[in-house]
């Protein structure tokens, strides 16, 4: 950290030129007696500017103690022209050395990863050496966590030369000649697996040489089968193997396993049959069904529509599930068993004059959906599109999308991100939803963005309008994580998810 004596009113912008070998961490600045602010995350080499008079909501003359957090294990950041200045300088993008960018070849493709800041005119391209065409390559995506870009070629021609370049502004930053694979292995033994000498699961494996793989394959007819209590195939510490022509039936919940080994080759395989047998809950009658959201212009309704398949390639309507007046549509409907005889359906609905997330219990038989209990248990009001997901220990368990809309500046630096996830249940005809248990040591019971007032509580929302909650309180928990805040009332009762 470092202390600084400035005048807001004069200096309110604060900069700071960071450099290092990946450079990732975030700035914060504390006011005498204060706890320390956020001032911005940074994920590169550049230059850093913020208004700290807006940011701590201060003016005139203050002291001020200024803490870089370097987030990485062995990383060194370099801090430079650390100033206070009148103007709010430009931001600068410091690219850093190459070296951590690679190309990672295939047979008729190849990977790249590009360590570097995000810019803004980036471009991939390649060609055939010694003198093929440069062309273009798809356009790379962003992994802002890994701090890179990524991408692929695709359609090349094995056993061959290769050249990629990655340009900025036209100007050459990264380049890099590869060979694509061969997939034309001299094979020096090939062993044929048949009921003598396959006995559920191959784990006896023999290693090649790079001029004499090992090649595995199957008698005519023969499947490697088993009860599903084991894996079929396990390849541990093998190198220069070939799996050619195998039909897998069974297996575990991997039918073939990998591990410290490097030169396998599967190709030709058959692995249809492979996986652990599936019991599909809604086909008690011998079908398959489909909910699909949508609404009607000439009624003004939100609709959920059902259909039905008996081999998940044809579909017929068989009616309106659930209907809403005064709907524009509904959105992301949820439909699945309770494990109790009656069956969950979730939708977020769509009205002219708000939207929200419902949720019914009911019984379905011959095709109909018969709503015993509803409820609207996430009020959000930063909450939307809520799908339920049944997992393996029968909990029906819903995940809301917490978008980052345009207000308070949230969009400049995420696109949203999704909530704690949160168990689903009926208790006395009314429905709850409370954080799953491996989340509940994280439930506390206050937040300084919450204030209790006499009749419920009331959070403040930067740049708009508080949350206020009338209504009896029992119990009150949140979950706080950055800048949102998910508030759990009387046990999941109603849940309010905030972005501060």
């Amino acid at each position: 950290y470092k202390d600084f004596e400035v005048d807001l009113d004069l200096t309110p912008h604060f900069s700071i030129t960071l450099t290092g070998e990946e450079a990732n961490g975030r700035v914060r600045i504390q006011l005498p007696g204060k706890k320390r602010e956020d001032m911005f995350l940074f994920r590169h080499n550049g230059v850093y500017t913020v208004n700290v008079a807006e940011k701590l909501k201060v003016s005139g003359p203050q002291k001020l103690r200024v803490y870089i957090y370097v987030e990485q294990i062995n990383r060194a950041v370099t801090a430079k022209k650390i100033s206070f200045t009148m103007d709010k300088p430009e931001p600068e993008i410091i690219l850093p050395p190459a070296r951590k960018s690679r190309v990672v070849p295939s047979y008729n493709s190849a990977s790249f990863y590009l360590s570097m800041p995000e810019v803004k005119n980036l471009k991939v391209v390649y060609r055939k050496l010694p003198a093929g065409k440069w062309q273009t390559a798809y356009a790379p995506i962003r992994d802002n966590d890994a701090g890179n870009y990524r991408g692929s070629i695709v359609n090349l021609e094995e056993s061959s030369d290769y050249i990629l370049r990655a340009l900025v502004d036209n100007k050459v930053w990264y380049s890099k000649p590869f060979r694509t694979w061969n997939s034309h292995k001299a094979v020096g033994r090939t062993i044929v697996l048949d009921k003598n000498n396959f006995k559920g699961e191959l784990n006896k494996i023999i290693s090649g040489k790079p001029y004499a793989w090992v090649r595995y394959t199957c008698a005519p007819n023969f499947t490697l089968t088993n009860e599903g209590k084991t894996p079929l195939i396990v390849a541990d510490k093998v190198k220069y193997v070939i799996f050619d022509g195998l039909k897998l039936k069974g297996g575990k919940r991997n039918a073939v396993i990998i591990s410290n080994s490097s030169n396998v080759i599967i190709r030709n395989c058959d692995i249809s049959g492979w996986g652990r047998p599936g019991v599909q809950r809604l086909d008690l009658d011998g079908k398959y069904y489909c909910v699909m959201a949508s609404g009607n212009r000439e009624k003004d309704t939100a609709n959920l529509l059902l259909y039905e398949s008996e081999d998940l390639l044809k579909w017929e309507y068989r009616g309106v599930m659930c209907e809403w007046e005064n709907g524009v549509f509904a959105e992301c409907p949820s439909f699945m068993s309770n494990g109790d005889g009656r069956y969950l359906l979730t939708a977020s609905v769509c009205l002219h004059s708000h939207h929200y997330f419902s949720a019914m219990y009911g019984s379905f038989k011959d095709g109909k959906f018969n709503i015993e209990i509803t409820g609207e248990v996430d009020k959000g009001p930063d909450q939307y599109a809520g799908q339920v997901f049944r997992d393996h220990k029968g909990r029906n368990i819903l995940i809301s999308w917490i978008p980052g809309w345009k207000y308070s500046g949230y969009r400049d630096h995420d696109v949203g991100c999704m909530s704690v996830p949160r168990e689903m249940s009926e208790r006395n005809g009314r429905v709850y939803g409370y954080p799953v248990e491996e989340l509940r040591h994280l439930l506390v019971e206050s937040d300084p963005a919450l204030r209790r007032t006499e009749n419920g509580f009331t959070v403040e929302r930067e740049g708009r309008e508080p949350l206020v909650y009338e209504g009896k309180i029992d119990k009150l928990e949140m979950i706080r994580d950055e800048y949102i805040l998910e508030i759990f009332v009387n046990g999941g009762e109603e849940i309010y998810t905030v972005l501060l």
